[in-house]
């Protein structure tokens, strides 16, 4: 089993009013620690959240949405990679390890 972290933010860090930084405002508005294999699905993202900063041990494949499954078309996160996506509140990702 692996384990994908997720943390949640409502805002861009910023440096000054037009140049941002490729990462959130923090502190995070939530984290999540989702233990996967087969395929899981986190909890639904926060209320005021906007893009989520996700990493993972192990490669894995996710998607994103309301109820969402994962399989092995679904988009690629090499393991060890920080990867950052806009998403919506409520929406939740999922993940799959391929191997099942």
């Amino acid at each position: 089993m692996a384990v994908l972290h997720i943390q949640e933010y409502s805002e861009v860090a910023k440096v000054s009013s037009s140049e941002t930084l490729e990462g959130g405002l923090e502190p995070a508005v939530a984290t999540q620690a989702l233990t996967f294999a087969a395929n899981a699905r986190s909890n639904a993202f926060n209320a005021s959240t906007k893009f989520v900063r996700i990493v993972s041990a192990a490669a894995c494949h996710l998607t994103f949405g309301a109820a969402t499954t994962s399989v092995v078309g679904s988009m690629l996160l090499p393991a060890n990679t920080v990867a950052f996506f806009a998403v919506k509140p409520g929406h939740k990702v999922a993940a799959y390890d391929g191997s099942t």
